[in-house]
């Protein structure tokens, strides 16, 4: 298995990121090799958390088999 790193914006253009065969939304990084994928943590209204010091976005781990494959 090819491994690959997917982080948005690195100039390889978009791409879609599967979580033990479910599509991910919001995905911030992954890691085919490893086995782990970092999403956006969303509230009850779809919106992102924020921590409560700092003003970013919360993100959550997971981990499974990831596939990184190009749009379309």
């Amino acid at each position: 298995m090819d491994s690959h790193i997917h982080k948005p914006g690195d100039g390889r253009g978009r791409r879609d990121v599967f979580l033990n065969g479910k599509p991910l939304k919001r995905c911030i990084y992954a890691d085919t090799k490893r086995g782990i994928a970092d999403v956006h943590v969303l509230d009850d209204q779809g919106r992102l958390k924020i921590h409560k010091r700092g003003k970013r976005p919360l993100s959550k781990r997971l981990r499974g088999k990831v596939e990184v494959v190009p749009c379309g």
